[in-house]
């Protein structure tokens, strides 16, 4: 259970106490509802009004004792932690307590920003991971779409990788090349200036097989689980300097996807807080 300290500034001989409004040293309030957090004059009188409080008598389940805990982790005297967050969210938010309240203490405005405070905590993280997911599949996009220029990328698959459309648009048209497969000698595919991948899509037999796709190759690389199809088919062509690297930012892309869909849930799931 908390402990809970009178927090600085109040004399509780004299509950008419006046804070001036503040804040929160945190961030963990605006300064309408710190105004109308310092309202409270620990009383005592809504106790009795609070389900939790009755099930259990633990101050920290008490209206007054939440709004201590809110008001310690506004100024900075307590950490938001694990307990301090069971003790607010066990909380009905009811507002029975303000029907007993000689100050009138708006408690359920209070509470509903404390809450909206805890959620951001736990959405920092996730917007982290997220814009991270978005900056590394951005990178990858501009990356692969590098590949396919500089003819650093293949098929993943053996019988396209083999197939005579794919070994002559590696040609130029003034060029032949020996198919031992099929025991003849053909004109090569690709016209000046004219990329491998880009003679291959234009042949009619590629209609059959999934176009290479820059960005969704980095969305496959970074989300595996979204089974894009692009690593199925198609890979860096590790033969070529280029090819190797994209071969090793892919793996890296990967690893690092998994790393931050972990960091996002945790973030979401509270396991992980900004501070």
């Amino acid at each position: 259970m908390v402990i809970l300290d009178m927090p600085t500034g109040i004399d509780p001989n004299n509950p008419m106490t006046h804070v001036p409004p503040s804040p929160g040293l945190q961030g963990f309030l605006g300064e309408e509802d710190y105004e109308a957090l310092v309202k409270c004059v620990h009383c005592g009188l809504c106790l009795n009004q609070c389900p939790t409080y009755r099930a259990n008598g633990l101050e920290p389940d008490s209206p007054r004792g939440r709004l201590y805990l809110i008001r310690a982790v506004a100024e900075g005297t307590l950490p938001l932690s694990d307990e301090v967050e069971d003790h607010l969210n066990q909380c009905l938010v009811c507002r029975a307590c303000e029907t007993a309240c000689p100050s009138n203490v708006q408690f359920g405005q209070v509470m509903e920003a404390a809450r909206h405070s805890i959620l951001k905590e736990r959405a920092t993280p996730l917007r982290r991971a997220l814009t991270w997911l978005a900056v590394l599949c951005m990178v990858g996009w501009a990356f692969y779409a590098v590949l396919g220029r500089e003819s650093a990328i293949r098929p993943n698959v053996t019988v396209i990788l083999r197939s005579p459309e794919w070994v002559l648009c590696a040609v130029p048209e003034s060029e032949t090349r020996l198919l031992a497969s099929l025991g003849t000698t053909r004109s090569g595919l690709a016209q000046p200036g004219q990329t491998q991948l880009a003679c291959f899509n234009s042949q009619p037999e590629s209609a059959a097989f999934p176009r290479y796709n820059p960005l969704m190759m980095s969305v496959d690389a970074l989300l595996p689980g979204l089974e894009t199809g692009q690593r199925d088919y198609w890979s860096p062509d590790t033969r070529t300097a280029l090819g190797s690297a994209g071969k090793w930012f892919l793996y890296f892309q990967t690893l690092a996807g998994w790393a931050l869909s972990l960091l996002a849930v945790a973030g979401f799931s509270g396991i992980v807080k900004s501070r």
